[in-house]
Order: structure tokens, then sequence, then C-alpha cells
């Protein structure tokens, strides 16, 4: 995916190229998901709840293999793309 296609939009396009904004917007991306102190399941599970709500493809895009890899199945990811509600979740969902 390029930074130039229509899938990253306008408004994050704009952020990330302009030089004052764009180092502080991929600052606070870092803090968000690298200095979290959620457990990386979670953190996936919020980013990608987010991202499928608001039709984020290029969130899903990048999150989507970072969730795989903190273990969430792809039951839970259709779950997620289904926009399903939490109860729809296995009780164990975050063990």
């Amino acid at each position: 995916m390029s930074l130039f296609t229509s899938e990253i939009g306008n408004v994050n396009r704009a952020l990330l190229l302009h030089p004052i904004l764009g180092p502080h917007w991929m600052e606070l991306g870092e803090k968000l998901t690298l200095e979290c102190d959620l457990e990386p399941k979670l953190r996936e599970l919020l980013i990608l709840r987010t991202a499928y709500f608001h039709d984020c493809n290029y969130e899903l895009h990048y999150h989507i293999p970072g969730a795989k890899k903190a273990d969430i199945t792809d039951d839970i990811l259709n779950l997620l793309k289904e926009k399903r509600t939490p109860n729809a979740f296995p009780k164990n969902f975050s063990k």
C-alpha cells in the first residue's frame, strides 16, 4: 500500500506528510501502540474493533498481522469484522 493511495484517508495522509505535524502524529501512534501498558492481545483487539467500526483499511492492513501474532484467532477476527458486540467474544478471550 502506498502512502499516496486513497486507502490511507485524506486526514491521515495530510498529517503524515505535514512537515511539522507528521513527526508528532507518528510519535503519538508509537506511544499508543509500542509504549502502551495494555497486553498486546487486548491492544490489537481495541485497534481492530475501532478500525472495523470506522472502516479504516489502513489500520486493518497493518494490525491484522499483529493481532495474529498476539494469538487473536481467525474466529475472533471474523467477529470483529462482523462488528459483533463484545458479549459475542469467548469469556476467556484475554487469557
